[in-house]
């Protein structure tokens, strides 16, 4: 994605601060957030489009309208139970978020978010194998970049796959101007995010790291980054808010 101007900092004196292990894996999906915002075609099918509102809409409805509660089922098995008989490109599209949703895990092992992706892939009829660049992405090793985001994060699988895809449906049907504007800035992209519907803020803070990972933290948890703007706003001389847009901008400007 395209650095902010808005940010009344240099490039290169944001990109110094980061950890370029960090950068390098939002750099490398930048690829499916691309397509995510503009074309819709698929990474791992690229004769199939599934960034679409019809199908962001589909997949919502198939988790969120048919929620399987209890824990009888692990959250693995409710999702194998709601994507059965959907159409190829829901699928996809719930495998490429899945992918989205745990590439920036510091803890994940690559073996484990293999068998995730595939997990999902599973389900379509022809099948599709995990070509490079997405196999390369997936092997990266355990503990070398991203986040730690707590037991919490990890099971909310359907949780974060009702926000992405509301999310999905919601940026497809803004106005072509408006969706320009969000893709080269940092904090109209938040905006967008945050007008899409009810608030997650964990996947949300994933995905913006991702989309923007110059602006924004690799951190998932809100809690953890209120902690962290609060205990250094003295050297900005005190923070400027409490919503996530103002506490994302202390943090850049902490940094």
């Amino acid at each position: 994605m395209a650095t902010d101007d808005s940010a009344h900092m240099p490039d290169a004196v944001i990109k110094a601060s980061r950890q370029p292990a960090n950068i390098e894996i939002a750099h490398q999906v930048g690829e499916v957030i691309a397509h995510m915002l503009g074309d819709g075609q698929s990474v791992i099918d690229p004769t199939e489009t599934i960034w679409t509102a019809e199908a962001a809409e589909d997949l919502r409805a198939r988790i969120g309208d048919n929620p399987i509660l209890g824990s009888d089922k692990g959250q693995w098995d409710k999702l194998d139970h709601q994507l059965d008989g959907a159409p190829r490109a829901v699928v996809l599209l719930a495998a490429e978020l899945v992918f989205l949703r745990e590439h920036a895990l510091y803890v994940a092992l690559p073996t484990t978010r293999l068998a995730h992706v595939e997990r999902v892939l599973a389900h379509l009829d022809p099948p599709v194998a995990i070509k490079d660049p997405m196999a390369t992405w997936l092997s990266r090793p355990v503990r070398t970049a991203g986040f730690d985001p707590g037991s919490w994060y990890n099971g909310a699988l359907w949780r974060h796959l009702i926000w992405a895809a509301t999310f999905v449906r919601h940026w497809k049907e803004l106005p072509e101007d408006k969706r320009e504007t969000a893709k080269n800035n940092p904090w109209a992209f938040q905006q967008v995010m945050l007008a899409s519907g009810t608030d997650r803020s964990d996947i949300r803070n994933a995905l913006q790291f991702l989309a923007f990972p110059q602006a924004f933290e690799p951190i998932s948890a809100a809690s953890m980054k209120t902690e962290i703007r609060n205990g250094l706003a003295h050297l900005i001389g005190g923070a400027t808010g409490s919503t996530p847009a103002a506490i994302d901008s202390d943090l850049l400007a902490i940094r």
